[in-house]
């Protein structure tokens, strides 16, 4: 679990965080993700859980509170910043691990979430 105060204005970005989930604790955010036409406003009490890898952006609408909530099943985002400040890095031993994983439980995992 990872949480951020933001400014109006700030921009938090998470890298590969399919089946993370956003909370929004208070204040009002817009978040879009690489390689989708659907943006999502969000105000205080949503859920919103990434579904897809590559970046996703949260930029805060006016003074915000969120938080990340790791996925159950998977590998957590590889990153998590707000701004020039890193929340989070996944370890490199988590990405040797996953890498011997059959590709046949990376689907499973994923689908799992959808």
């Amino acid at each position: 679990m990872t949480t951020a105060v933001m400014a109006r204005g700030d921009r938090l970005s998470v890298t590969d965080g399919e089946a993370t989930t956003i909370r929004i604790d208070r204040g009002c955010v817009w978040i879009t993700e690489e390689g989708s036409v659907v943006d999502h406003v969000l105000e205080a009490g949503q859920r919103y859980t990434f579904d897809r890898p590559g970046v996703a952006l949260v930029a805060a609408q006016n003074e915000v509170r969120v938080t990340l909530l790791a996925p159950r099943v998977g590998p957590r985002p590889a990153r998590i910043a707000c701004g020039k400040a890193t929340l989070y890095f996944r370890p490199l031993w988590w990405d040797v691990i996953a890498a011997m994983w059959p590709a046949s439980m990376r689907r499973a995992s994923r689908r799992s979430f959808a």
